[in-house]
């Protein structure tokens, strides 16, 4: 059935752009389609000279058994040619090369490029001239230097080479690996620039927001762009190959239309489908920028999650069913901890509701929808995060007297509301649909747009979103508390020994309130110092062991750093030398040290309130005896909100959660938390240490509680494929599975190795040194576990994660 007035093409309606953004279209590559776009060179400014910068955003690429293709190529099939190519496969690497009888020049990065979630800027510099042998072809990744290369692939053009870059007569194609014999890109493209005889930085074409952090686009601030030079904004769709560099090197166009002009850009990023978190089957069904999906007969509840979660505000997306005849599909949302499967339809195991063909199916049941979803027909969704509610409409109309706009008669309420919501998609037997979340009025040149946007005046959807209801892009994300990470935590990695050690973040200067030293190479324990007990006061997470005065420990905390001794433990040089986790304890932030002092016998069961001055309750409380390690009473005791009721965990054991007989950490507050003694079990957090006389025992606590777009005390189910999404790409990971004994307490961040899938662990309950196994992705959204590893499968995982940027301002990694 299809909707009435449709037409079968062409282009979406032009939106008009926040005057600021310098980026304001791309172009969609859909890699079944042969897209390219292509010119042939004349005379050269330099052939030994030339800097290419792009924005790219992943979709078939990234996760999967797509194989190799082309970004840029200079030269035909055969071997002579230079080219910018990604390996494809669930590796997906990023390379430069150039061949002329043989390999003069191959840099491969070892990152695996396959956060689908956002966009990254690639520059990538040749300039054989150069005198040192390393800076003849370089990489940098939304602005900086990578020179990670694949131990295998790195040569180096010798001294005055000739390219094929700008070579006369050659053909450059964008989107395809014209050298290696067409193997052709899936994903977007934006603010392409080509300077012949320049080696330029990124910071001519992009640059670091001062208030967030993000890198982004601007206006190209170079002198010219050479004969052969170019620029593509892409901003006509009715002439995607335009030059607007003055040049007039125009590119022909071949299969790409008017409707592959997006609005998705890297200064307003829009959500997609995510092949990272699908039911495998699905993830090489992908096509259109992962705004189309077509699953295989005989599937049955093959599931697929979006890219972007949500935690309030209220959005609005709309989906068209292609499927041959009345093929069941259908779309919806889901709490974002739900795991896609393939075990049947209506397969959801928490939060959330999915229309699918003539079902509203919940929770694994259904109930009639009141109308049907069929072959092109499109259907709205609508979600309120804060009220948990759902809404559908069909071709236009809300049925059974919906009316999200009024907040009325949802299709779905939650009984208990989620902490992120995700668009979802699930499918019966062979369908077939196109999601658009604002991008794409045409579904993928299906429909004539309707150009009509949301209140914010972004989007282009087919009908109109209900009042108050947004489309699903960064533009439209609300403003966080918090807009640089760095402002309230960094990593810092050293290997100079002792002295003064500062925070390379560029633009913040942070005073940390708990440093947290770890030696990377050796085994050696952990150290922590705050602020509260004083510099020089050392304890470590991977032991009972009291509070010691290390006078070559941690010696003083800076305005932007700290200062370490000769302490080993703290100034290590083997290896990669050592790692510092920095915190400054702030109620915005949501966290906060509080030290106390007993006041209890340790037998007659009382409690101290202590104030931990956050203003909401904490989620996650990691408490220790800084004076007595006698039986019990060393440990480290950490409440997690995600634990069975009245459990607890220790930082310093692999155990698993353990039910105190008497309270150990009672009520939690918006104001108070309150310790006391489990006599019983020798554990103690309230004990004067000597039944009523004498010298009390000193007690600290590291109090967290998440603050949307910075910080998230959470838990998920184990499972090597599992996505957990934060709403916002993390710079440090604590995880642990917590119903079972065995699991470590695995830390990760963003600056040792930094960069996928050498995300190494270390352990906060063992001194053993830093790990290589391949645990997880860091992602612009979220983590993704990569292991089958027994640590982050099976059973609940508990974690806390502490945000780089906001995902309203990250880009992909």
């Amino acid at each position: 059935m299809t909707p009435a007035g449709t037409n079968l093409l062409l282009a979406h309606a032009d939106s008009t752009p926040a005057p600021a953004d310098v980026v304001t279209k791309s172009v969609r590559f859909n890699r079944g389609d042969s897209p390219k776009l292509t010119r042939t060179f004349g005379t050269p400014t330099s052939r030994r000279k030339v800097t290419i910068s792009f924005w790219m955003k992943l979709s078939e690429q990234g996760d999967g058994s797509t194989g190799y293709c082309g970004l840029f190529s200079a030269g035909t099939s055969g071997a002579a040619y230079s080219a910018v190519q990604l390996t494809g496969g669930a590796s997906n690497m990023i390379k430069g090369d150039d061949v002329s009888g043989g390999y003069q020049s191959y840099k491969q990065l070892a990152r695996s490029l396959r956060d689908l979630g956002a966009w990254m800027h690639v520059c990538y510099v040749v300039d054989t001239t150069d005198s040192t042998a390393d800076d003849r072809a370089k990489f940098y990744i939304n602005g900086v230097r990578d020179e990670t290369f694949d131990s295998t692939y790195e040569l180096n053009y010798s001294l005055n080479d000739d390219t094929y870059w700008s070579a006369s007569g050659t053909e450059l194609g964008i989107g395809l690996d014209n050298a290696g014999g067409g193997s052709y890109f899936g994903g977007y493209l934006a603010d392409i620039h080509y300077i012949d005889g320049q080696a330029l930085d990124p910071t001519y074409f992009a640059e670091e927001d001062t208030t967030t952090g993000q890198w982004k686009p601007k206006e190209y601030s170079g002198t010219g762009y050479g004969n052969q030079g170019f620029h593509l904004d892409f901003k006509d769709s009715s002439d995607i190959g335009k030059d607007v560099s003055g040049e007039n090197n125009d590119f022909s166009v071949t299969n790409l239309a008017a409707s592959d002009v997006m609005l998705d850009t890297p200064t307003n990023n829009y959500c997609t489908f995510n092949a990272l978190n699908a039911y495998s089957p699905i993830v090489d069904m992908l096509a259109e920028g992962n705004l189309r999906v077509t699953t295989a007969t005989g599937a049955s509840g093959y599931q697929m999650m979006s890219t972007m979660g949500v935690s309030s505000g209220k959005w609005y997306y709309e989906y068209r069913d292609d499927s041959p005849s009345t093929r069941n599909t259908g779309v919806g949302w889901v709490d974002s901890n739900e795991i896609p499967t393939g075990t049947g339809s209506g397969a959801i195991s928490g939060n959330g509701a999915i229309f699918y063909h003539d079902y509203i199916y919940v929770n694994g049941g259904g109930a009639s929808a009141g109308a049907q979803l069929d072959n092109g027909d499109i259907a709205g969704v609508a979600l309120d995060a804060d009220a948990g509610k759902i809404w559908f409409s069909l071709n236009g109309t809300w049925w059974d007297s919906q009316d999200p706009a009024a907040g009325s008669n949802a299709k779905y309420t939650a009984s208990t509301n989620s902490d992120i919501w995700v668009p979802s998609f699930m499918d019966g037997n062979y369908g077939q649909g196109t999601v658009n979340y604002g991008q794409d009025g045409t579904f993928a040149g299906a429909v004539t747009a309707q150009g009509n946007a949301d209140g914010n005046g972004k989007g282009d959807f087919y009908y109109t979103p209900p009042t108050g209801f947004l489309a699903l892009c960064t533009g439209n994300l609300p403003t966080p508390t918090i807009a640089k990470g760095v402002t309230y935590f960094d990593v810092l990695t050293y290997d100079d020994g002792a002295g003064a050690k500062t925070f390379d973040n560029g633009t913040v200067s942070m005073q940390p309130d708990l440093v947290w030293v770890k030696s990377r190479g050796s085994a050696y324990d952990h150290k922590l110092t705050d602020s509260v007990r004083g510099v020089t006061k050392a304890l470590e997470s991977n032991t009972t062991d009291v509070e010691a005065t290390e006078s070559t420990g941690l010696t003083a905390f800076g305005s932007d750093g700290f200062t370490v001794g000769a302490d080993t433990n703290y100034s290590d040089t083997t290896g990669d030398g050592m790692v510092a986790w920095n915190w400054k304890k702030s109620a915005t932030a949501g966290f906060n040290i509080v030290g106390w002092t007993g006041d209890d016998d340790g037998f007659s069961g009382g409690t101290q309130a202590v104030a931990h001055g956050l203003g909401v309750a904490p989620e996650m409380v990691i408490a220790k005896n800084r004076t007595d390690e006698a039986a019990g009473n060393g440990n480290w005791i950490v409440y997690h909100k995600d634990t069975t009721s009245g459990d607890l965990l220790k930082l310093n054991s692999t155990d698993g959660e353990f039910t105190p007989d008497m309270t150990l950490i009672g009520s939690i507050g918006s104001t108070n938390v309150s310790f006391g003694n489990d006599s019983p079990n020798s554990e103690y957090l309230n004990s004067d240490n000597s039944f009523g006389s004498g010298t009390p025992d000193t007690y600290i606590g590291y109090f967290f509680a998440s603050v949307a777009g910075f910080s998230k005390v959470g838990s998920f189910s184990g499972s090597s494929t599992a996505l957990i999404y934060t709403d916002f790409r993390p710079s440090f990971i604590l995880a642990k599975r917590s119903d079972a004994t065995g699991g470590n307490w695995l830390m990760f961040d963003d600056k040792r190795e930094g960069y996928n899938v050498d995300n190494d662990d270390l352990m906060a309950n063992s001194s053993a040194v830093e790990a290589t196994t391949d645990h997880i992705d860091i992602l612009s959204n979220g983590f993704k576990v990569r292991t089958s590893d027994a640590d982050l499968n099976g059973g609940t995982l508990i974690y806390l994660a502490v945000a780089k940027n906001p995902f309203k301002y990250a880009s992909a990694r």
